[in-house]
């Protein structure tokens, strides 16, 4: 007789779409009740597409493969659930022991994700979480590069959370770069400034991390520009005065 959980994964995987006699290759010829972990890996992961906690809970207890990964993208129903935005579920996967350091086909995780999206909420879930926040995508971005072309916020919480501030890209660039890159181009099309060089600086400095930067001569750069134009702000001000106090200048504004 059918067990309750294997019943319960079969509801799952066809309430979810799933045609099961047509799975995917590598389970061919295998028998049925073998793959219970992997089988309700499908049901957990179209619960997670579809919003559905209770069966995402309903998959976790018949004892589903909490990392597997769909054969098109490669990603998990953690990654799931943060594209869609859904707290709870990945509240509920963390608990489980699901693992938030995968990577998708392009190389990107379930933090960098969340800071695509800048969810702020979740960013936070997956550090706390212990993500590992330095993991590069296929082109060497880093969730702190993503988040440095506009999200002042997670710029801030990944800085706060000790990331890499020296990771380049593909390209040899760094977050620092990046966030200048942003603010000139608030500049070039005449809208109210991003402040995000700024913003990154003084997370730097409120953590003491102004020495981990390796490129000293940009904060020189930086520091001259901001010492030529009138502090418009309380930001600006601190980050001027920080930047004084670094290069142990005396302070005349």
């Amino acid at each position: 007789m059918m067990n309750k959980n294997k019943l319960m994964m079969i509801s799952l995987l066809m309430f979810g779409g799933v045609n099961l006699m047509g799975m995917d290759a590598d389970m061919a010829g295998q028998d049925l009740w073998s793959m219970d972990a992997d089988m309700a890996g499908q049901a957990l992961w179209n619960a997670a597409r579809l919003h559905n906690l209770e069966d995402v809970r309903a998959a976790i207890a018949a004892g589903a493969n909490l990392n597997w990964q769909d054969r098109a993208m490669n990603q998990t129903a953690l990654m799931m659930a943060v594209i869609h935005n859904q707290t709870e579920i990945v509240q509920e996967l963390i608990a489980a022991g699901a693992n938030i350091n995968l990577q998708d086909f392009t190389g990107k995780t379930a933090l960098m994700m969340a800071v695509m999206q800048a969810k702020i909420v979740l960013v936070k879930a997956l550090i706390n979480a212990g993500a590992d926040i330095d993991l590069q995508d296929k082109d060497n971005y880093t969730a702190l590069i993503m988040a440095s072309c506009g999200r002042k916020d997670i710029v801030q919480e990944l800085i706060a959370a000790g990331a890499n501030i020296n990771l380049q890209d593909s390209m040899g660039r760094t977050a620092l770069m990046y966030v200048q890159k942003e603010d000139q181009r608030d500049l070039l099309h005449q809208r109210d400034s991003s402040y995000l060089t700024e913003i990154y600086l003084q997370a730097l400095i409120n953590t003491g991390r102004l020495d981990d930067l390796k490129d000293k001569d940009k904060l020189i750069d930086i520091y001259d520009r901001l010492d030529a134009i009138p502090i418009k702000n309380q930001l600006q001000k601190e980050v001027f005065d920080g930047l004084k106090n670094y290069f142990d200048l005396p302070l005349l504004k």
